[in-house]
């Protein structure tokens, strides 16, 4: 699956991802109050799309550059930048995990 086959707000997905860049950690708590961590990267699908990746928590060793990661079960979302750039936005969701390709 590619960015190009997925939909806004679409539950479920599969995709395999390559890191193309991380951003540093940051520290937020939650609308529960509990204090998580969580990561930003850049990525490209199989057809060098790119898109963004949030990792959280016990996620976060896996964002390392040059990483291929599959998504199993996740979520998707587009996201529309202060420039008008639509962006193509995954995680693991409530249900899905993230590993390493291959």
């Amino acid at each position: 699956m590619n960015f190009s086959e997925l939909k806004d707000k679409q539950g479920d997905v599969t995709i395999e991802v390559l890191i193309i860049r991380v951003d540093p950690v940051t520290d937020v708590v939650d609308k529960r109050g509990k204090k998580r961590q969580v990561v930003h990267c850049l990525v490209w699908d199989s057809e060098n799309n790119p898109g963004y990746l949030t990792l959280w928590d016990k996620e976060i060793p896996l964002a390392k550059r040059d990483t291929k990661l599959k998504v199993v079960g996740g979520y998707h979302w587009l996201y529309t930048d202060k420039e008008g750039i639509v962006w193509h936005n995954l995680s693991s969701g409530l249900k899905g995990i993230v590993r390493k390709a291959g």
